[in-house]
């Protein structure tokens, strides 16, 4: 990633604008579901980051970070439920409408808490090109 920051670095503007999101590798989830975790995904992701360690990588290329915190993924809180219930199209087309009540009931109450200690799921990261 610092030979892709290089290039961003280099064709930014002064002052220009880096958003990053990506997955959280210090987040709860992963450290509950090890292996399993939805990110490890060798194809697409090559390499974890932790809010402290993006934050790192970025000063060392000249970019001051402006914003940074972690939040949870909603649309991942379920996905083993409704992947059961995909043999089923009818059961699934039943409790759809409640799975997404409960995916952000569920994210609400057991999940966000976690962002206070930068556990989210995922990382989401503005930062500058320094002058």
């Amino acid at each position: 990633p610092l030979k892709e920051l290089r290039e961003i670095h280099r064709i930014l503007k002064p002052g220009g604008i880096l958003c990053i999101y990506t997955p959280n590798v210090e987040s709860i989830k992963r450290k509950i579901q090890g292996g399993r975790w939805y990110a490890f995904k060798p194809r697409e992701h090559n390499y974890y980051f932790s809010r402290k360690t993006l934050q790192m990588m970025l000063e060392k290329r000249d970019f001051e970070v402006l914003y940074s915190r972690t939040g949870y993924t909603r649309w991942l809180i379920l996905p083993n439920f409704r992947n059961r219930l995909r043999n089923r199209p009818w059961l699934l087309k039943l409790v759809n409408g409640s799975l997404k009540l409960v995916n952000e009931t569920v994210g609400r109450v057991i999940f966000k808490p976690f962002e206070l200690f930068n556990m989210g799921d995922a990382i989401l990261l503005f930062a500058r090109k320094k002058a």
